[in-house]
């Protein structure tokens, strides 16, 4: 866990009124926990059944900012974890079809829900059956046993969980949602550099795979509007998979600025409630609906990039990753970023170069500072907003983006 403040505070990480550690945060200086599964019982190993007390329970003395890493050489995923206060009671899953043939078939898609009250009664309508199949594609059911303030429940298949919906019934409580893959390698649809260990008719075969991992914006914070741009890998060589997921019947959505196809893809308005839009794009594009929506956009596998002539030592590395992108209704004027992984002691990562992707209306950018300094090298969107991948391998660990 990565915690970090613009002001000294105080902090406290516990599991089941266990203290994994306490002590001061210094002001733009990251605090580091380690969180061992080994020491501390928090792996969660199953599924279709209720954790009791797993779940991680982060405070402090005045706001701070976390992320949450899963790290160990070639294998990294990472999320921003949202405070409890802007959690909500319903939720969609975004996750991918790993195309990798790899993990002895054992490869999970899967989310998880994390209880922040006591008796909170949770219905699912999962996407794909089960890993077992005992629970079945578009059969909704409800956790058995309620759970409480730190319980977790884990769902995982060998297929995609992407659109599933997850909801607290009763007394609106709310809940946080994990959701990703154990592992998964994808190129986007069309790609035709395969993997010649494996061979799955029609799909591209990707040989460079990552677990998936983060926590689910609820329903109730989607946007309207959103922006997208491509991330460095993206501009030389990788294609994108932008993932739409529609909150409400009779949606109509916009691609810069076409209702009849996104990049290429086509779009079929008006959408239901829980349809899945994905289009491949190198391009930014403009997201526009007339209702919420929610948003992912993913990173593909290093041996789908054209501009990557040896796999085993690439110009472009890099594993697949899904970022859920935020509405241009809740952006921010003020943030701060942890970028350098390998930079904590005792961190096991590959990871060795860091960048920062940055939109922003194009009237804005001139007030824009990265660390107290300006961006210059904007580039266009549309009339309206411009964005930049910023290098800051060579930078400071921390940054404060204003």
């Amino acid at each position: 866990l990565f915690l970090s403040s613009d002001i000294n505070t105080t902090y406290r990480v516990e599991v089941n009124g266990q203290t994994i550690s306490s002590g001061n945060i210094s002001a733009n200086v990251i605090t580091p926990v380690f969180v061992d599964p080994n020491v501390f019982d928090v792996h969660i190993a199953s599924f279709d059944v209720v954790e009791s007390s797993k779940g991680i329970h982060i405070t402090s003395g005045s706001p701070i900012s976390v992320y949450s890493i899963i790290s160990n050489s070639a294998r990294t995923g990472g999320s921003l974890i949202l405070p409890t206060k802007s959690l909500g009671r319903e939720y969609y899953a975004f996750s991918y079809q790993n195309a990798g043939g790899a993990q002895g078939g054992n490869a999970k898609s899967e989310f998880t829900i994390l209880a922040v009250e006591d008796d909170t009664e949770i219905e699912i309508t999962p996407s794909t059956d089960s890993f077992n199949g005992a629970r079945k594609a578009n059969t909704t059911f409800k956790i058995t046993q309620k759970l409480n303030k730190g319980d977790i429940y884990q769902y995982q298949s060998a297929n995609d969980v992407s659109g599933s919906l997850i909801r607290t019934l009763g007394s609106c409580k709310p809940i946080a949602v994990f959701s990703g893959s154990t592992w998964s390698a994808f190129c986007e649809d069309g790609n035709t550099r395969t993997n010649p260990n494996v061979s799955i008719p029609g799909k591209p075969t990707p040989s460079g795979g990552d677990n998936l991992y983060q926590q689910l914006f609820p329903v109730s914070s989607w946007g309207k509007n959103f922006v997208t741009a491509p991330f460095y890998n993206t501009e030389n060589g990788n294609i994108d998979a932008i993932r739409i997921i529609v909150s409400e019947d009779n949606t109509t959505l916009t691609v810069n600025g076409s209702n009849t196809l996104a990049l290429g893809t086509p779009l079929s308005n008006p959408y239901k409630k829980g349809s899945i839009i994905t289009y491949f794009t190198d391009k930014p594009s403009i997201l526009k609906a007339d209702k919420p929506i929610g948003v992912a956009q993913y990173q593909s596998a290093q041996n789908c990039n054209s501009a990557n002539t040896n796999n085993q030592n690439p110009a472009f590395p890099g594993d697949p990753e899904m970022t859920i992108l935020n509405p241009i209704e809740q952006t921010l004027s003020d943030i701060t970023v942890f970028s350098k992984l390998n930079s904590v002691a005792g961190v096991k990562t590959n990871i060795l170069k860091y960048f920062l992707n940055i939109i922003i209306k194009t009237v804005d950018a001139p007030g824009l500072t990265v660390d107290g300094t300006g961006v210059s090298n904007f580039k266009t969107v549309d009339s309206e907003y411009s964005y930049a991948v910023l290098d800051v391998t060579s930078s400071q660990d921390q940054h404060r983006i204003k």
